[in-house]
């Protein structure tokens, strides 16, 4: 299936990968579903996902801002969800 910006609602946080891939961070917002977020990787060639990350069920990842995603050395994914971050006084 391919990623259209509707679908996304509101990405951000695009990275390139050594694979000519690209990640991203689709908050989830505005869309026709269910708000929900997640972090998709997309081939620029065909415009496929090749692989997302999403909650299950999905609703239970929402985070409108402030969050972001970013492929480590090792192949694994971090992925900050920054709308329930935790702070300390």
């Amino acid at each position: 299936m391919g990623a259209s910006r509707r679908q996304l609602g509101m990405q951000h946080d695009c990275e390139p990968l050594a694979s000519g891939n690209i990640t991203l961070f689709a908050n989830g917002c505005n869309t026709a579903t269910l708000p929900f977020s997640r972090v998709v990787e997309i081939d620029p060639q065909t415009r496929q996902t090749v692989w997302e990350y999403r909650g299950k069920p999905s609703y239970t990842f929402f985070s409108p801002h402030i969050s972001g995603a970013q492929q480590l050395p090792s192949g694994n994914t971090l992925i900050c969800e920054g709308q329930w971050g935790a702070s300390s006084k």
